[in-house]
């Protein structure tokens, strides 16, 4: 039961920045996410990769997470550094 709960916490914690990710699509810019909060974010979603994939290589729902959270805030972090005006 409790490795449910935390596969379910973890599908949570790995969709939760797909919203936003969209929402930088559709505007063409984050500019409402603060530049500190995208580096952390960033930071520590690499560090999160490098340690699941030195600890738990075996685990693959653990490394897709990780994967999928790394991807999203690339996204975001795209638009907030290069925003639609800017390679028009």
């Amino acid at each position: 039961m409790i490795e449910l709960i935390g596969m379910i916490g973890a599908i949570c914690f790995a969709l939760s920045g797909i919203p936003q990710a969209v929402k930088s699509i559709i505007d063409g810019h984050s500019n409402g996410i603060s530049h500190g909060t995208i580096w952390l974010w960033l930071v520590g979603e690499f560090a999160m990769l490098s340690y699941a994939f030195g600890k738990y290589s075996n685990d693959l729902i653990l490394i897709i997470n990780y994967l999928a959270n790394f991807f999203v805030v690339a996204v975001i972090a795209f638009y907030k550094y290069k925003p639609k005006k800017e390679r028009a």
